[in-house]
């Protein structure tokens, strides 16, 4: 977003097997090759293996100057849980829409256009082996 790269959350191996997930949020500027945690606020909540959706200050979209975090959770759980984290005030919102699906490990994009729709595909849900989450949008 704004040609910054956002990082939220993600998880770490305590112990070789079981991931831990965490609560951290980074940005990093590709001009200046740095990362800076001090900048933006960590999460108010650990996940991992969630997607994020960032939106251009300038762009048309509702969203403009926001980062939508979508699904991820706690391993091995999945969330329906969406977060939208507002660049400017440095705050996350919990109330923005959640997912139909609790999922992790999905893959996601956004379709421009008038409207714009995000879509969600695939995933983690409720077990490691197919099939996986239904397309969301």
């Amino acid at each position: 977003m704004d040609d910054l790269i956002y990082g939220f959350g993600g998880d770490i191996s305590v112990d070789g097997v079981n991931l831990l997930p965490q609560t951290i949020a980074e940005v990093f500027n590709p001009g200046t090759g740095t990362w800076d945690d001090a900048s933006i606020a960590d999460l108010p909540t650990a996940s991992g293996e969630g997607r994020a959706y960032g939106f251009d200050i300038t762009s048309n979209y509702k969203l403009a100057g926001k980062v939508v975090i979508a699904g991820g959770g706690e391993w091995p759980s999945s969330t329906s849980e969406v977060e939208l984290y507002d660049v400017n005030a440095d705050s996350y919102d919990y109330s923005f829409t959640h997912l139909n699906t609790p999922r992790r490990n999905q893959a996601g994009f956004f379709v421009q256009g008038n409207q714009g729709v995000m879509w969600v595909y695939g995933g983690r849900a409720g077990a490691d082996t197919p099939p996986y989450a239904p397309p969301e949008y």
